[in-house]
């Protein structure tokens, strides 16, 4: 009989703040498998104002509030939890969680609200409210990738636009020509270029179910206006047959359809990318907010033993630098021989002894600003360095592998820390 090997479970405990400071129990000293709790929690759980307006809304269409909700002053008297707490599992690569509680005061615990009745939104005005309008974006993508926004986005937004055009457009040639028919696009017909309209907010302080934005990420809401456009050469252009709703149309008369219809393509395009099935009974997740309001934007570093830190100029805004060198620091020891040599050792090639002398690191970008005291635990190391010339990669623990261009450069040409 062939001999089995199994990877151990550990079960574990996780308490969360609404600023992101995460508290683990029951791992392993392991950054790896510790790692990867960090991992899930960031990517499923908003922080902050996106926090509140989750939770506020979920308590509002759980039927919790006996008085009507109209205004924003109605919306930010209801109390938000500070505490979240989940219970799961690790195992291998895989980490379930398996229950969820909520706490004002780290004591006392309560489940997470459901949704007992969807009428509970048209009880209250305040569904209706909206976000801040911050910019209305013109966005060309061509199929082979290139894409051109005006006006120029400010600050990060241009590296969060470009992700949403590139969802809504399609990444890759099957997905390119999958959400070409999906929209309604002609099936014999491949685009060469696509254009689209997106109107950004800030996020509204409820997220009303029956009328969602494309997508959420950073604080941020992006809505696609009709007409979104596809073109088979890059000349002529024609339009998906996407309409927006006539009972819309005074409030927002250029703002694709809120989904209604199972067959409504933007709602299908919708479920798509959030992994949804059209065919959900009720299409909630067992906590009421699993959505993933943010997308992963990671960005390599390299960490030297010396305490140097490098970035590719760009990657890193200017107020947050500092705050990372010091964590990279802190996490990995570097400046400090014999701390660099205890924690680093581990990643070493087999039959090295010894430490390496650098690491490259990728780095949860949105976790700089929305979560900074989870980020010492979050670090994914990607390749290590004998001698400061060449590296030798290492498994992606979270996926986030280096492309084979950046493995083949040197140390040069970094932001040094």
């Amino acid at each position: 009989m062939a001999n089995l090997s199994f990877e151990p479970a550990y079960p574990f405990e996780a308490t969360l703040e609404t600023d992101g400071r995460l508290h683990l129990s029951g791992l392993p000293d392991d950054e790896a498998v510790q790692g990867k709790v960090v991992q899930v929690l960031a990517q499923s759980q908003p922080f902050g104002e996106a926090w509140a307006a989750e939770y506020r809304s979920q308590a509002l269409l759980s039927g919790a509030a006996p008085e009507v909700v109209a205004t924003l002053e109605d919306v930010q008297a209801i109390p938000v939890p500070h505490w979240r707490r989940f219970q799961g599992e690790v195992q291998g690569n895989d980490v379930t969680i398996s229950t969820g509680a909520l706490s004002f005061d780290g004591e006392e615990w309560q489940p997470f609200p459901r949704v007992d009745d969807a009428r509970e939104e048209s009880r209250h005005p305040a569904f209706a409210l909206s976000g801040e309008t911050v910019g209305r974006f013109f966005a060309l993508q061509w199929r082979q990738g290139r894409i051109d926004i005006e006006p120029d986005p400010p600050g990060e937004l241009l590296e969060l636009l470009e992700s949403v055009v590139q969802a809504l457009n399609g990444d890759g040639n099957a997905a390119w020509k999958e959400r070409h028919a999906v929209l309604g696009g002609p099936v014999n017909v491949l685009p060469e270029a696509k254009r689209s309209t997106f109107e950004v907010r800030r996020l509204a302080p409820l997220f009303a179910p029956s009328n969602p934005p494309f997508a959420r990420q950073y604080g941020f809401e992006f809505w696609p206006l009709v007409p979104l456009e596809y073109s088979a050469d890059g000349k002529k252009w024609l339009k998906y047959p996407i309409e927006a709703d006539e009972t819309e149309a005074d409030a927002a008369p250029e703002v694709a359809a809120p989904v209604q219809a199972e067959d409504d393509p933007v709602k299908a395009l919708s479920a798509l990318l959030s992994g949804e099935s059209s065919d959900d009974e009720d299409g909630e997740d067992p906590f009421g907010m699993l959505s993933s309001l943010f997308e992963m934007h990671a960005a390599p570093v390299t960490v030297h033993a010396d305490g140097r830190v490098e970035w590719a100029e760009g990657d890193i805004d200017a107020e947050h630098a500092e705050a990372l060198r010091q964590s990279l620091r802190r996490t990995t020891g570097a400046g400090e021989a014999a701390l660099w040599d205890e924690r680093m050792a581990e990643l070493a090639p087999e039959g090295w002894a010894g430490a390496p002398v650098a690491v490259r690191m990728q780095v949860m970008k949105q976790l700089l600003s929305a979560a900074p005291g989870m980020l010492d635990q979050s670090y994914a190391p990607t390749a290590v360095s004998l001698d400061g010339v060449s590296w030798v990669n290492l498994d992606p623990l979270f996926g986030l592998g280096d492309d084979e261009d950046e493995e083949e450069n040197d140390l040069t040409g970094g932001t040094h820390g």
